[in-house]
Formats: structure tokens, sequence, C-alpha cells
């Protein structure tokens, strides 16, 4: 990758994170909500709640699943994912997909 590129990475990770910071109480409120209804909820409710607090940071997720992780779509194979675990313990990479 080449340095104007990883720059380009670099910023849109931080617009993520971010994104994380911001929204980490109400992202895991959903979380242990979805752990507790999910067999009276549908889950496209949670995307939908999802999608617009990314949507006010100026990011739109690629993928979001039940597990909770959120996948922010950098360029054709490069991810920004956001993994919330269970335990209260957020992991938040890059991934290069071939």
């Amino acid at each position: 990758m080449d340095t104007i590129k990883q720059k380009e990475l670099d910023k849109f990770f931080n617009k993520v994170h971010q994104f994380l910071i911001k929204n980490i109480a109400n992202l895991y409120s959903l979380k242990w909500r979805w752990a507790d209804e999910k067999d009276h909820e549908d889950f496209e409710d949670y995307k939908k709640v999802i999608i617009n607090l990314a949507k006010k940071s100026g990011l739109t997720p690629y993928k979001i699943s039940k597990s909770f992780k959120i996948s922010f779509k950098f360029s054709s194979n490069i991810f920004v994912n956001i993994y919330l675990k269970t335990n209260a313990i957020t992991k938040i990479e890059y991934t290069k997909q071939n």
C-alpha cells in the first residue's frame, strides 16, 4: 500500500474509532438487549439504529452481524471492523480480503 493510501486508511480508521468512542454505551446497550430479546425482536430493527448512529458520524456500515461485528468498507478489499464482545471488551481493526 502506498503512503497516500495508507494515510487515507488511517484517517478512515480514526473516523470509525471516533464513532465507536462516541457510541460505545449505546452499542453495548443494543448488544445486551439483543441478547435478552433475540427470541422476540427483529434484528433488522437493531441494525437500523446502528446505521442511523453511524450516519450521524458520516459513516455507512457495510455489514452488521448478530454478534455485533460492525464492518465499514474502506475499499474493495479493505474493511475496518468493530467487534463488540460479550464481556465488554471491544476490538477494532482493519482487514484485507483477497
